[in-house]
C-alpha cells in the first residue's frame, strides 16, 4: 500500500527541505526500490522533484531534480537493517545534503547552490509517483515534510524526545 498526498503547491519546495519517516524494512527485495517518500515521477522529467528510498540490498539513497545539475543521486554506504523500526532522515539546504539514521549522521555532501525543479508529480509515501508500490512486507509509521532544512540538535530532539519543529507542510501517521 501507498498513500498519496495529490500535487500541492506547499509540496512544491525549491529550496531547503526534511522529510522523516520511520521504516520498517523486514528483509531486502531484490532488484526492488523502496520508496519511503517522493515527488518524483519517475517517467516524465518535467514531473520528478525529490525523492528518498532503499536500494534492494537496504542502502540509503535520495535523488534530487536539480535545476542546474539536473537528475542527482546520493548514495550513503549504510544499510538499513532488517527487523527493526529505523528513524530516517533526509535535509536538503541548497548546497548540502545530510542523511541521518537514527539520529546518526550517516551521509552529507556539499556541492555548488542549486535549487529543486518543480514538477507537477503528487507526494507519495511507499510510492514513486507512478505508483511503483514498496515491497509487500516495508512499513511506514509515520512521515513528516518541512520546506525548511531541519538541523542536526532537531534531528536528535525527533529521535530521542518527539519535538517536533513547527512548519511541517505535510504530516502522516500510518
Amino acid at each position: 500500500d501507498y498513500v498519496d498526498f495529490g500535487d500541492n503547491d506547499a509540496y512544491d519546495v525549491v529550496g531547503a527541505y526534511t522529510v522523516e519517516a520511520w521504516y520498517y524494512l523486514p528483509t531486502y527485495a531484490t532488484a526492488a526500490t523502496n520508496y519511503i517518500i517522493s515527488k518524483y515521477d519517475t517517467v516524465s522529467t518535467p514531473n520528478k522533484s525529490f525523492t528518498f528510498f532503499t536500494s534492494d540490498t537496504g542502502i540509503l539513497k535520495a535523488r534530487l531534480q536539480l535545476v542546474s545539475a539536473g537528475s542527482t543521486l546520493f548514495t550513503t554506504t549504510t544499510a538499513l537493517p532488517r527487523n527493526k523500526w529505523c528513524h530516517v532522515v533526509f535535509t536538503f539546504t541548497g548546497t548540502a545534503v545530510f542523511v541521518y539514521l537514527d539520529s546518526r549522521l550517516v551521509y552529507t555532501t556539499t556541492f555548488a547552490a542549486d535549487t529543486i525543479q518543480v514538477g507537477a508529480g503528487n507526494l507519495t509515501l511507499g510510492s514513486a509517483t507512478t505508483g511503483s508500490v514498496n515491497a509487500p512486507t516495508a512499513q511506514i509509521a509515520l512521515a513528516r515534510f518541512w520546506g525548511s532544512a531541519l538541523t542536526t540538535q532537531q534531528v536528535e530532539d525527533l529521535y530521542f524526545d518527539n519535538k517536533v519543529p513547527s512548519g511541517a507542510v505535510m504530516e502522516a501517521l500510518m
